[in-house]
């Protein structure tokens, strides 16, 4: 996988970019970027865009799709609301699980709302945020994405992957393209034993539930634990 093409793409599709007009920019074929992108969520704007760039369309369905959009969106908000206000109700118990990882995704999590990701060098908040996902979503394996971002002067890749998949117990098929770095000698020992295996972050696919509903929970913890 090219990485720097990868970055690029998702980058451009953040920016509301089409495939087309990414395959033009990176030069890769669709069905990389496709995957590259797949987890990258679209604003309702940046659709309605799209679908007015396309001269197929030639802005002749504007005004419906423009209703349609407002409705869909009113929808999702709606659905989020509901979620957060999960959050908050579950908040009110003072579980200490719920309460510890909910204070971890606040200072550790991805703050967007079309990403629920947790990124830590230290095994047991990963362990805990699993625990949190299967109790509180009985979230399964297939719906973890595994993201490494190392250095193999210590130990080799390989290495590497078995710790995190073996300490998590994930299987490999949650493994992502890892994000490999480069030290020098001098590093090499002034590294020795911090973060030797990296950093590790671990995504929820369609993990909207999840975020809304920590968010949700915050909006209590905020207010209430000073």
């Amino acid at each position: 996988m090219k990485l720097e093409e990868q970055n690029i793409s998702r980058n451009l599709r953040r920016e509301g970019k089409s495939m087309r007009e990414i395959e033009l920019i990176v030069k890769c074929s669709r069905g990389s970027i496709s995957r590259w992108v797949k987890d990258i969520e679209l604003t309702e704007q940046q659709r309605i865009d799209l679908f007015n760039r396309n001269p197929i369309n030639n802005g002749k369905y504007k005004f419906h799709l423009v209703e349609a959009s407002k409705k869909n969106k009113e929808k999702h908000e709606k659905i989020r609301a509901t979620y957060r206000e999960e959050g908050f109700k579950q908040a009110l118990k003072l579980e200490p699980l719920h309460v510890s990882v909910c204070m971890l995704y606040w200072a550790e999590g991805a703050k967007s709302r079309y990403t629920t990701r947790l990124i830590n060098s230290d095994v047991r908040m990963l362990k805990l945020f699993l625990v949190f996902l299967q109790k509180y979503f009985e979230i399964s394996a297939d719906r973890i994405a595994v993201y490494l971002n190392c250095y193999t002067d210590i130990h080799d890749l390989d290495e590497i992957k078995n710790h995190w998949l073996s300490e998590l117990n994930l299987p490999k098929s949650c493994l992502r393209k890892p994000q490999v770095n480069c030290y020098s000698s001098y590093s090499k020992k002034k590294r020795k034993g911090k973060c030797e295996f990296g950093t590790c972050t671990l995504q929820v696919l369609k993990g909207m539930k999840v975020f809304e509903h920590i968010m949700g929970a915050l909006e209590f913890y905020k207010e209430n634990l000073k």
